[in-house]
This record gives C-alpha cells, sequence and structure tokens, in this order.
C-alpha cells in the first residue's frame, strides 16, 4: 500500500479503507512519508485492534509499515462514561456507550473547519461512527457555493446576504490580512499536498460521517435544507444529544475572539461573480489552440479555485452542422463539436468546477445571452457588487461577454484581469483590452 507523500489524514484514510476491506488475518505492507504516520498508525491499530508487526523508518525517511487483520475483537465497548472526577457516572442499561466521536461545530472559520473536518476523517478511518453538528454561524460551511432560489422574508434575505456562502468564502480565524489570509492558508496547503477543505469534506461523505445542521439555528438565520450541501441533514438538539450520548468525545469547535480584520474582498460582505470563458481543449492544445492560451491554464485554475464568490463556466458549443452556420463559413475550422475532447474543458479546469460545483453556461455564440439575463436575474435577488471575467479567446469571447454583461447590468463593476485571459494573438489581446477599458470595463492587473 504505498501512502507515500499524502498528508493527514491520508494515510490513516487510506489504511483503514484497505484494512476493513481485507478478510481476518491478511497482512498489509505500508510505505509512507509522513513523520506523523508513526503515531498515527501505532494508535490506530491499537484501537481497532489490528496488530502493528513492523514498523520501521529508512534512512531516506520512508516509513514502513506491516498491519495484520485483526478479527474485530480488539475494539473495546465501554458501559460508562468518565466524569472529571474518579467516579464514572452509570448510564442506563439499554444506553451503550462506544467509541463514536461528535463535533458540535459552532465556528464558520477557514482554520477550525479544516482542522474539525482532519480530525473527523481520522476518527472515521479507525472505524468510528462520526456526527458534525453545525450550529449558528458553522452553518455557513454548508452553505452551497451558489445562490438557490428560495422565498424568504427581508430579514431573512437580511441575514443571509450578510454571511459567507460556501467554504469558499470562510476567513481564518487569525491574520485575514484583508483576504490574504486565507489565500495563503490554501496555497501552502495545496504546496504541502495537504487535501483542501472542500476535499476534506468530500471524503468525510465518503465514509459515511454524518452531517446535520442544527434546525433552529437554520430557522433563526433563514437558511432552507435545499441551500445546504447534499447529504446533510437537518436536526435538533435530541439528534445532537443521542450522538453525544453514545461517544466517548465530544469537541466544541467555538468561535474565537480574535481579530478577523476587513472581510475578504468578495467574501462574505460582498457578492462577487467570476465567469471562466470558454477553456477547453481545442482552444488550449486542439485545433486552435495557442502557446499563451497553454500558459494561463494554471494562473487561471488558481484564480478560479480560490475565489471568494460564485464562479461559473461558459463553454463554445457546435453541433455536426458546423460548416453550414455563418461561424463556420467564417471560420471553417470545426472546433468545440458538443461531445468531443476538443469541446471539454481542460483538466485544470475541470476538477476545479467539480470542486466547487460550479454552473455552465453552453453558448453557440461568442456571447452568451443566457449567461447575461441570468447575472441580472441574481442581481434582482441579491445586488450584485463585482462580475470578474477571465479565459480565452479576449479578442472573441472574453470581449463579447464582458460587453454584453456590462450592457446587462450598467452599475456593477464589471473587471477583466489581462494576465487571466489570452487572444488569439498577441495584438488581437491587447486591441481588445483597449476596446474594454474604452468601455469602461476595469482590465487592471
Amino acid at each position: 500500500m504505498d501512502a507515500r507523500g499524502l498528508k493527514c489524514p491520508g494515510p490513516i484514510v487510506k489504511v483503514g479503507d484497505a484494512v476493513r476491506a481485507a478478510a481476518p488475518s491478511t497482512i498489509s505492507d505500508v510505505e509512507a512519508t509522513e513523520d506523523a504516520f508513526c503515531s498515527d498508525i501505532a494508535a490506530w491499530c491499537e484501537r481497532t485492534g489490528n496488530p502493528l508487526e513492523r514498523l520501521e523508518t529508512d534512512a531516506d525517511g520512508t516509513i514502513h509499515v506491516r498491519i495484520r487483520k485483526g478479527d474485530g475483537s480488539g475494539f473495546p465497548v465501554a458501559g460508562t462514561v468518565p466524569t472529571q472526577g474518579a467516579v464514572a457516572q452509570t448510564l442506563p442499561a439499554n444506553v451503550k456507550v462506544g467509541h463514536n466521536k461528535t463535533f458540535v461545530i459552532f465556528s464558520g472559520d477557514l482554520d477550525k473547519t479544516i482542522a474539525a473536518f482532519v480530525i473527523a476523517n481520522g476518527a472515521a478511518a479507525m472505524g468510528r461512527k462520526v456526527t458534525l453538528f453545525f450550529t449558528f454561524w458553522g452553518l455557513n460551511i454548508l452553505r452551497k457555493p451558489t445562490k438557490v432560489q428560495v422565498a424568504k422574508g427581508a430579514l431573512e434575505r437580511m441575514f443571509c446576504a450578510m454571511m459567507p456562502r460556501g467554504t469558499f468564502r470562510l476567513d481564518p480565524s487569525r491574520m485575514n490580512m484583508l483576504g490574504i489570509g486565507p489565500k495563503m492558508i490554501r496555497f501552502m496547503m495545496r504546496k504541502k499536498g495537504i487535501a483542501s477543505l472542500e476535499e476534506l469534506i468530500a471524503q468525510a461523505q465518503e465514509h459515511g460521517v454524518r452531517i446535520v445542521a442544527c434546525q433552529m439555528s437554520m430557522d433563526i438565520m433563514g437558511i432552507s435544507k435545499v441551500e445546504l450541501l447534499d447529504g446533510a441533514e437537518p436536526g435538533g438538539v435530541a439528534t445532537f444529544l443521542g450522538s453525544g450520548e453514545t461517544s466517548d468525545m465530544s469537541l466544541f469547535i467555538l468561535v474565537g475572539r480574535g481579530s478577523r480584520g476587513p472581510p475578504t474582498q468578495g467574501g462574505p460582505m460582498a457578492n462577487a461573480y467570476l465567469v471562466v470563458v470558454d477553456m477547453q481543449h481545442d482552444f488550449v492544445d486542439g485545433a486552435l489552440g495557442t502557446p499563451e492560451a497553454r500558459a494561463i491554464v494554471p494562473t487561471v485554475a488558481e484564480h478560479a479555485r480560490d475565489f471568494a464568490g460564485t464562479v461559473v463556466f461558459t463553454l463554445d458549443t457546435h453541433h455536426g452542422n458546423y460548416a453550414s452556420t455563418q461561424e463556420g463559413r467564417n471560420l471553417p475550422v470545426e472546433h468545440c463539436i458538443r461531445g468531443t475532447h476538443g469541446w471539454e474543458l481542460v483538466d485544470e479546469l475541470e476538477a476545479v468546477r467539480r470542486e466547487r460545483g460550479a454552473r455552465i453556461f453552453e453558448k453557440p455564440a461568442f456571447g452568451s445571452v443566457e449567461l447575461a439575463h441570468w447575472l441580472v436575474a441574481e442581481n434582482e435577488r441579491e445586488p450584485i457588487d463585482s462580475v470578474e471575467l477571465c479565459g480565452l479567446c479576449t479578442d472573441i469571447c472574453v470581449v463579447s461577454n464582458a460587453l454584453l454583461v456590462k450592457a446587462s447590468l450598467p452599475e456593477v463593476p464589471v473587471r477583466v484581469n489581462p494576465v487571466l485571459c489570452a487572444g488569439v494573438a498577441p495584438e488581437s489581446h491587447e486591441a481588445a483590452i483597449a476596446t474594454m477599458r474604452s468601455c469602461q470595463v476595469d482590465v487592471s492587473e
């Protein structure tokens, strides 16, 4: 089993999945490189009843482990709950305390949320039943990143407008630094090979971690079930207490008193949108690809992943009759035919789209009228603070969509970052930038 390069809780999760599926007495050899794995695997084996037969670290830092699958008898089952003193509180006979874990997530801080899901995944990897109970500000973690149309009263709309929507708008409890803090945390997590918060949440759900949203808090804050991540279930105090009584660990993750600093630009107090235009294979490395297009892929993917707001994608979309269309007669190069590889987003952007659950607008022309109408409707429901566009090609689809959006929302700031765009040629890229600037689109880097 190769767990080299994985970061906590990755190695333990991988071992847990493999050993759980194995037959009793099966031998599993594991290689890992994270220092903490030595301590983690020893504790995991002890608590799950799977004998640890080898634990060595060689000269290059690779940890070698051998585990024999046990028969399950090593899982201790307690019948009492320890108190702070020396006396144990005896529970009714029908209440059996196991080794379940229950967390109350009261905070919506990025760092505390990451910690909660790391611990939850580790506990799930040890075969524990884990319940995460989200209440008050913690509910913002469970909100879908894109708005869901739901009828609300004035106060409910005010509550939701002032709170961050989803994990990409969460700020840290310390060192927000005008919005630089969360970007630094996410950058360092990627650099160190640590799973993102969104990946940790998906991993927890895959391993059966129960995610419960406090119904009372939902009612107070005007959040409905359809606005929560798929898999989250409403629950009340009895749900929490029922889980807590069968757990040997209950953690409260609370709101801190530290200085948060001003909100992130486009973050909790803003309603920002990012439109990623036509980052498709045919425009990057296919029929109409260019070196300039290939060069911007990493930076566009990073920007879309970290954007504190709603992200949507457009796809240039043609069909088998392309040659007979007006565009086909003027540009006789088949491209972005629906269903082909060239029509798909490049891998880096498709990964971001899936991670964020972002909406896609398929457009048969340079500009998307559907996108413009959708943004107008979004603005009517909740005023939009800014719309940013990036992608391909600057001189065709980016400029077309930027001017459509500007004409549809004349009082909303529209921005295009030249560094995050590429044109058919450098000269036409610069010409399009000049055109957008003259139409009062912000084209600063």
